[in-house]
């Protein structure tokens, strides 16, 4: 049996769906570039990227190329250019941040500002850890049920096996202890 040699034929497209001639993409773009030109210098926020924005049009024709033969050419043209133009304005409302030197100078200030408060918070800290390692676990072990896991009197009592009233002389020494600190 004899094999027949291959029919050459053009390979089909990758989605398998005839695609128009890049030769009308180009007739098109040639045919409506300065309108769209005009197009985006109406509507797009720099007034500079209308060739950018009309280049971006023509790839994606050339990207996404349509399946059949246009009948309104025009309006597919401006279709995708709406898109592209919405799309540079999004992507330009994010990207364009003013640079206001004076604010920056402001900020500057104040985060020296900032990292002082900050030092300042820190020494406190230190000093309360310092203060409550001066009392006695017990009474330490109390304040801090009490301030830093919000505990009530009642609570505490019951977790320590203590009485209410033990409680509240725990958090009166803790109290007075602190305020007699010699803060530096």
């Amino acid at each position: 049996m004899r094999m027949k040699p291959p029919r050459s034929q053009p390979a089909p497209p990758a989605s398998g769906q005839p695609r128009i001639a890049l030769d009308a993409i180009a007739t098109a773009y040639q045919a409506y570039r300065a309108e769209l030109r005009r197009f985006f210098a109406r509507r797009s926020r720099s007034s500079q990227d209308g060739d950018d924005l009309v280049q971006e049009v023509y790839l994606q024709l050339l990207r996404f190329p349509p399946r059949e033969p246009l009948r309104e050419t025009q309006a597919y043209l401006y279709r995708i250019a709406w898109h592209v133009v919405n799309r540079a304005n999004a992507k330009g409302r994010h990207d364009n941040v003013p640079l206001d030197f004076d604010s920056l100078e402001h900020l500057a200030q104040q985060s020296g500002q900032v990292e002082a408060d900050l030092q300042q918070q820190l020494g406190v800290q230190q000093q309360l850890i310092r203060l409550l390692g001066e009392l006695p676990p017990i009474c330490r072990e109390v304040i801090i049920k009490f301030k830093c896991d919000g505990l009530s009197y009642k609570e505490i009592a019951a977790q320590l096996g203590i009485s209410v009233h033990m409680v509240e002389k725990h958090i009166a020494r803790a109290v007075q202890h602190i305020r007699r600190a010699n803060w530096d």
